[in-house]
């Protein structure tokens, strides 16, 4: 199993959101090895946990509260999750064609947490083309009039590697 600790901006945007707001649904985007949802899953949230590689969602099938759903996000044509969650997390992940079938996952005054790679990355390392790399404040510019940014940072993180990252919360105030 992979022993990378969850990403700590994601936990505290997780933990200030629960403290203002029930959350009974989260699922994990593009989960890995599941570092969020095992962390969120051990804090007592039932999790959706979404992955292509179906060896990396095994390392963790034991845990309670998670749920493992192995497919294609890059599937254009049909999602088999339809759900509306409370929180959506997306780390390290970026495919610009679905963007909205991720948006889609939010419920209304759900809460859509997205950290990935941006351009000043290949400074650092991969990924460095730039079809994965978020432009300049990018994710403001992926969401619509339904949603309004709560949180934005642009920049290096160290842990658990130095990276140039952008990260936001989004809440979803429409349908």
């Amino acid at each position: 199993m992979n022993n990378i600790n969850p990403s700590d901006w994601i936990v505290n945007q997780v933990e200030l959101i629960t403290k203002k707001n029930e959350i009974n649904t989260i699922i994990d985007v593009a989960c890995g090895f599941g570092r969020h949802s095992v962390y969120l899953a051990n804090k007592n949230y039932k999790v959706v946990s979404v992955d292509l590689d179906f060896d990396k969602l095994k390392t963790f099938a034991d845990k309670k509260n998670i749920i493992s759903v192995c497919f294609d996000l890059e599937n254009e044509d049909y999602w088999t999750v339809k759900n509306y969650f409370d929180i959506v997390i997306v780390v390290n992940y970026l495919h610009r064609r679905n963007f909205n079938k991720i948006l889609n996952l939010v419920k209304k005054n759900g809460f859509l947490l997205y950290e990935t790679f941006c351009v000043g990355n290949e400074k650092y390392g991969k990924p460095n083309r730039k079809d994965y790399l978020l432009k300049n404040e990018e994710l403001k510019t992926l969401i619509d009039n339904k949603f309004i940014v709560k949180n934005f940072y642009q920049g290096i993180v160290k842990i658990p590697t130095v990276a140039y990252k952008q990260m936001f919360v989004a809440k979803r105030v429409a349908i």
